[in-house]
């Protein structure tokens, strides 16, 4: 082949390359090398034409961003007559810019080969794989902010379990330095049982392509550098990398977590949710601390069982948010009086409370002032409920270490006995452990379990108190109590079984029973002028009322008895007017309606609000026996007594005194105007029988 053909053909196949070709001579002296040949490739990437390029430096194809440290590396390789590689900017002819990677290498003519006498510049446009470097370079700078912002400890490990990357947070939750922990086995954050499995787990997933921590969220243990373990949340996952194979692990230390999850079980567990004070099991854990902390210090340990007397009465009249509101009122009262003293409160049950007092001897003087200061202290503000003026009174009982018990349950149970006491209607609001009291309450209790017996052994009977007409005398009516005979105790006073027939409940059955004794009883007696049956008396508890069975109770035994309706007063006492008023009105309404009269009894002793004589169906005021008591003992009272009468007959009631037994009292009354009047001064409680009797032989006449 001639030399032209192989120029032609050289030529040829130089424009057929894809990659732009420049050919310079050697003139190095300013202005630099001249173009004197572009192949295709160049024109199409710069938008010059070879007309316009040949003759011209390469300096035309330089701009702004050309980086010109690397200009001057390239001068100098080229004096040297050396081969040189790199990258810039370059600019093509409409002033866009575009990467370039180029290699340029001297040309020698002459067989000598010492003179250089060309520069070939072969280039490659590497502008989208130049752009997509920078992209990678910017996303792996933001996966390495977020790898070290991340609160999360993130570890990327390979195929054979080894670290190949440990984020800050990782460095922090294990104790290792990322420098420490890269290329270390992932054994060293494992607890050895799980290092031990760990390996097979990534060779059966490399065989079959799952495993059980590939992609599920689970809770394991792992180590610290120090050895110590701790629970985290690990979530596995396979990045889809191959050379090597890398997996990525995110963990969250549950500590904490699991440290909030105790304390929540503890609290839940041993305090209460309502008053936030520890319930009775976790209290008697801290008497038994105090009891330990007393014995090495030779001081002593006081319990305080503290109950609002009237909570049920609150709950079932005022409805139990009225009843927290109590609890949690008596709860700050209680914190705010005892927080000066070495002590805690407990919470027993609903409304009952326990405070333990350290370093206080049994003294019967200092614990009773110690209670009656938190009974008197406990204060309540019930604006904005339905209850604003009621008083919900506490009680107390105390026992002291080691007097009345070596142990937490000991000391406890003593003082809830003690408290029992002070539960009972008009006792003292303060009782402290003795053998006396644990012997009332055994008997208390033994008298308890006997009375749901009472009724089906027909221990219950009925006394009749007379009622007289105190102008001439005459027996009107009676007042119908109910007596207990015991099998063994004799007759139980009615202030030691009452209350617990209300307390049990037993008080539905047995009044029930005692409207259709008493009704049918009362029929037999007769007035002996009109020959119409006597007016009866039958006291109502409160509990009857809430059982939602008395109206139908009375209209029962009215009408199996065939007793007047007009002859039946129901006697009811100031704390019923204290309960739900909607629901009591309701009852007393229909009670008017069917022509019963209501009667107030225990007039001017409780909670007396004038305001019960207009806003309830009241046709009856029982003046108590109190006031009665001191007729010719205190001018005050009797003038009490006067406004009491004149206040009933200025409202159109009837009045009926309680307790005569004198006859100055009598006369006092009679004069003062009262009407009506009973008292064992007059005649005491008698049985059917006896009042049979007394009916027709009586000759009563002051």
């Amino acid at each position: 082949m001639h030399f032209k053909d192989k120029h032609q053909l050289l030529e040829i196949a130089v424009n057929q390359s894809s990659e732009p070709v420049v050919i310079t001579d050697a003139q190095l002296e300013e202005p630099g090398p001249h173009i004197i040949y572009v192949n295709n490739a160049f024109t199409r990437l710069t938008g010059y034409t070879a007309d316009e390029v040949i003759g011209a430096t390469p300096r035309l194809l330089q701009g702004p961003a050309t980086d010109r440290e690397m200009l001057d590396r390239l001068k100098e390789a080229l004096k040297a007559g050396q081969y040189f590689k790199a990258e810039t900017w370059n600019y093509r002819k409409d002033g866009t810019p575009y990467r370039i990677q180029w290699s340029i290498a001297p040309v020698c003519t002459h067989d000598s080969g010492q003179c250089i006498d060309y520069f070939v510049s072969v280039q490659r446009d590497v502008t989208e794989l130049y752009n997509a470097r920078q992209e990678l370079k910017s996303e792996t700078k933001r996966l390495n902010a977020i790898l070290e912002a991340a609160g999360d400890a993130i570890i990327t490990a390979d195929d054979q379990g080894l670290i190949r990357q440990f984020n800050p947070a990782a460095e922090r939750m294990f104790g290792y330095s990322a420098e420490q922990a890269v290329g270390s086995p992932l054994s060293i954050i494992m607890p050895r049982t799980d290092a031990e499995r760990h390996q097979d787990y990534v060779d059966k997933y490399e065989r079959t392509g799952s495993a059980k921590v590939i992609g599920v969220g689970r809770e394991v243990e792992a180590q610290r550098a120090d050895g110590s373990r701790f629970p985290i949340d690990l979530n596995v996952n396979d990045t889809g990398l191959t050379n090597p194979r890398l997996f990525v692990g995110i963990m969250h230390d549950l500590t904490r977590r699991k440290q909030a999850e105790q304390e929540r079980l503890h609290y839940y567990a041993n305090f209460d949710s309502l008053t936030g004070l520890p319930n009775r099991r976790y209290t008697l854990t801290l008497i038994d601390e105090a009891i330990a902390r007393a014995e090495s210090s030779n001081l002593g340990v006081a319990v305080f069982a503290l109950q609002l007397a009237q909570l049920d009465l609150v709950n079932l009249g005022f409805g139990e948010k009225v009843g927290d509101s109590l609890i949690t009122q008596t709860t700050t009262s209680l914190r705010n009086r005892t927080g000066s003293e070495p002590c805690f409160i407990g919470s027993s049950e609903r409304g009952r409370f326990i405070v333990v007092m350290e370093g206080v001897e049994k003294s019967a003087q200092q614990l009773s002032t110690i209670a009656n200061e938190l009974i008197e202290g406990i204060e309540f503000d019930l604006s904005g409920t339905d209850a604003p003026e009621i008083v919900v009174r506490a009680r107390a009982g105390a026992a002291a270490f080691p007097a009345d018990g070596s142990t937490a349950a000991a000391l406890l149970g003593q003082a809830e006995s003690a408290l029992s006491l002070s539960l009972t209607k008009d006792g003292p609001a303060f009782h402290l452990a003795s053998p006396q009291a644990d012997a009332r309450l055994r008997e208390r209790l033994e008298l308890e379990a006997a009375l749901y017996k009472a009724l089906e052994r027909k221990e219950f009977f009925i006394l009749y108190q007379p009622q007289f007409d105190m102008v001439s005398g005459k027996v009107i009516g009676s007042e119908a109590l109910l007596r207990w005979q015991h099998p063994e105790k004799g007759v139980v006073s009615p202030a030691d079984f009452i209350p617990m027939l209300e307390e049990t409940g037993l008080i539905e059955t047995v009044g029930e029973w005692l409207l259709n004794e008493t009704m049918e009883q009362g029929l037999a007696w007769s007035d002996s002028d009109s020959g119409e049956p006597l007016h009866l008396a039958i006291n109502l508890s409160a509990r009857q009322f809430h059982s939602g069975r008395l109206l139908q109770q009375v209209q029962s035994a009215l009408v199996n008895s065939g007793f007047p309706v007009h002859k039946l007063k129901l006697e009811i006492t100031e704390s019923l007017l204290l309960d739900n008023q909607t629901e009591v009105l309701e009852t007393l309404n229909e009670f008017e309606q069917m022509g019963i009269e209501l009667a107030l009894d225990d007039f001017g002793t409780g909670y007396s609000s004038l305001s019960y004589l207009h806003s309830f169906p009241l046709h009856i005021l029982k003046i108590d026996q109190s006031f009665v008591d001191g007729i010719g003992k205190s001018k005050r009272l009797e003038e009490l007594l006067r406004g009491i009468v004149g206040l009933g007959y200025a409202l159109g009631m009837n009045i009926v005194a309680e307790g005569i037994e004198t006859a100055e009292q009598f006369d006092f009354l009679r004069d003062l105007g009262c009407p009506q009047g009973q008292g064992f001064g007059l005649a005491k409680p008698l049985t059917a029988s006896q009042f049979s009797s007394f009916l027709t032989s009586s000759a009563f006449s002051r």
